[in-house]
């Protein structure tokens, strides 16, 4: 890499971290302390847009960020570009403000707070193009844990991961939702999607509602709630012992 575009990569990218350039994009794999003091520096805003700077050095290719084995104390994220967050803890609320994709693999998520009133959220993402977690799982701890989610984005996969909010809600309006290998099992989940596709080896579970708005359902059959409402009409119930995915080591 020439001195010069090192300078502007390392300029668009606030200098977090290593950068390695591929034929059809950008990864910057973040150094843990570079990232500590910016957050510091910040007050958790970790905003990483980079469109203008991208523009004005002529560099047309999309960043995906790296972050791996950082503790966040609460997070709020806005970026233009990609973040992939593997083997972290989020100990307070995470907010999504905006974002090209976001990918969550082999976290820990914990409120450390417990303060929760109505309507509250632990994790909440809108203006988010794709949204994935991957061999994550995402639940809560005893009865009084409550570990809500709250996503709007274009596109929502769960890959062999495990959605176990208890007694919290879980809230998804997206174009696709797609489960592969992976469960969602609250207390209550609303999902609201042109297509719904749940694999053989998913499902979605509620122990007192799960509510369904589509125009395409696939696999409906692994929908399980004693209260079950698919496009404002309520379906027979069914109930079933929880499943849990196998996370890939």
């Amino acid at each position: 890499m020439d001195l010069l575009r090192s300078l502007k990569l390392n300029s668009i990218t606030k200098k977090l971290g290593s950068i390695v350039i591929s034929d059809d994009r950008i990864d910057c794999y973040v150094d843990n302390n570079k990232l500590r003091k910016y957050l510091e520096k910040k007050k958790n805003f970790l905003n990483l847009d980079s469109t203008q700077k991208k523009s004005e050095y002529g560099i047309d290719k999309p960043i995906t960020y790296h972050i791996s084995d950082y503790c966040f104390d609460g997070i709020v994220i806005s970026t233009s570009d990609s973040i992939h967050f593997s083997s972290c803890t989020f100990n307070d609320e995470v907010t999504i403000a905006k974002a090209n994709q976001i990918v969550l693999e082999n976290n820990d998520y914990n409120n450390s707070t417990n303060r929760f009133r109505y309507n509250d959220r632990f994790f909440i993402g809108t203006n988010i193009k794709e949204f994935i977690m991957l061999n994550d799982s995402y639940e809560n701890e005893g009865e009084d844990y409550k570990v809500d989610m709250k996503v709007k984005a274009e596109s929502i996969r769960f890959s062999n991961s495990n959605v176990l909010n208890g007694v919290g809600a879980l809230n998804l309006e997206a174009n696709t939702v797609l489960l592969e290998n992976s469960s969602i099992a609250s207390e209550s989940t609303l999902i609201q999607s042109k297509k719904v596709i749940i694999d053989d080896s998913s499902s979605i579970e509620g122990s007192r509602a799960v509510m369904i708005y589509s125009t395409e359902i696939e696999n409906q059959d692994n929908v399980y709630s004693p209260k079950t409402i698919i496009n404002g009409l309520q379906v027979e119930s069914k109930k079933k012992t929880s499943h849990r995915v196998k996370k890939h080591d």
